[in-house]
Order: structure tokens, then sequence, then C-alpha cells
């Protein structure tokens, strides 16, 4: 059975604002098929406030980036809602194109 992770990415707004959003992705490197790393959260200040999101650094080398997460997300069946909740999005002018994959 595939290791099953819940990460949380942040997605560009038209405004320059961020927004989170919860993905859940198998974990391991779709390049070489190794384990990705540990999930750490870090901090992205929004003026006052901030966001919360995860990174990780994947032992095998590899690089992750949120868009190709999200990208990932949308194909690998265990997110069921997201297309529908990024079309919502995209239609409000929330997300940029760019993140749709």
């Amino acid at each position: 059975m595939p290791d099953i992770k819940q990460i949380t990415v942040a997605l560009s707004r038209e405004n320059l604002q961020l927004c989170t959003l919860p993905l859940q992705v198998n974990w391991y490197c779709p390049r070489c098929g190794a384990p990705r790393g540990d999930i750490m959260q870090t901090q992205i200040p929004m003026g006052r406030e901030s966001l919360t999101v995860d990174f990780w650094v994947n032992p095998c080398g590899h690089h992750d980036n949120y868009r190709a997460m999200v990208s990932e997300a949308m194909t690998n069946g265990l997110n069921r809602r997201l297309q529908q909740v990024l079309n919502t999005y995209l239609k409000r002018g929330l997300v940029e194109d760019s993140y749709t994959g």
C-alpha cells in the first residue's frame, strides 16, 4: 500500500496575496520512486499575518515544487474535489491560471 500524506501548499492569488490548499499525495518521488523527505512547516509572511505551509527535502535529491504537487494531486485520484475547488478559485480570480497544472 502506498504511503499517502496530506500537505499544505501555497497558491498565488491575482492580487499577489497567497492562499493555502491541502493536498493528498503519494509520498514517493515521482522521478525515482524513493520516499520523499520528512514534512516540516514554515511560515510565509503576509503583512501582519502569515500562512503556514509544508515543505520537505527529498533524500534522493530530486526537487518538488508546489505547482508540480498540485498537478500530481489533480491526477492521483486522492483529491476528488481538487479540480472543482481550483476551477471555482479560477472563476473567482483567486488563483493564477499557471497553478492548474
